[in-house]
């Protein structure tokens, strides 16, 4: 299975700990979304600092990292429906279920894997956005580069849940997270099927351990 997450992968340690925005609350009942998001990034890059991540215990101690403070800041529900569009209309509540949890754990070990690729870089707010008919929350960022690397933008697409502000797309360098799995899952599922696309999921997994 040919899925395109190595472009993403080298962005995403810079995701994990970038998320530290600047900007006055849009409105006094719904919190700026820097709050959480400079939390997420304060507790990432203490935890990479403090801990130094080294040894046989390394990827264990990444994964937790990850599992437990950056993504539960992302719904994983809408991004699966997104990525899946139409044909997550034809599959069942079982294989819905199984595919949230599978993509999860996709983005888990992608994110806890490209955290090594974090060297300091400087991160720039470059503007924020509401919309006004759905309130869904725009934050642009700009990685600045280490040596003679291109910036990279980042795009944040948030939602208000009533309660808390969900991440559900990522577009890094011009490229959605969402987009790009739907393309490389919708060919899978088009061509071969739901059932044959969960199997690779799974195999995906088992392999990486």
């Amino acid at each position: 299975m040919h899925i395109n997450v190595s472009y993403f992968a080298r962005f995403l340690a810079v995701l994990a700990v970038g998320l530290a925005l600047a900007g006055p609350g849009w409105a006094a009942q719904r919190p700026d979304p820097a709050v959480m998001v400079k939390s997420t990034s304060d507790q990432v890059i203490k935890a990479l600092k403090e801990k130094n991540y080294q040894g046989p215990e390394r990827r264990a101690a990444l994964l937790k990292l990850v599992d437990e403070i950056v993504l539960p800041h992302f719904d994983f529900n809408r991004m699966s429906q997104w990525v899946m569009a139409r044909n997550w209309r034809t599959m069942t509540p079982a294989q819905q279920k199984q595919f949230v949890q599978l993509f999860r754990d996709l983005l888990v070990r992608t994110y806890s894997n490209s955290l090594t690729n974090y060297r300091d870089q400087k991160i720039e707010v470059s503007g924020t956005t509401i919309d006004p008919a759905s309130g869904d929350a725009l934050v642009r960022m700009v990685v600045r580069q280490n040596g003679n690397e291109a910036d990279v933008p980042i795009v944040y697409r948030l939602y208000w849940t009533g309660s808390a502000w969900k991440v559900y797309d990522v577009t890094i360098d011009n490229v959605s997270l969402v987009t790009n799995y739907r393309a490389s899952f919708g060919r899978i599922a088009s061509q071969q099927g739901i059932d044959a696309l969960l199997q690779r999921l799974q195999q995906r997994a088992k392999e990486a351990g």
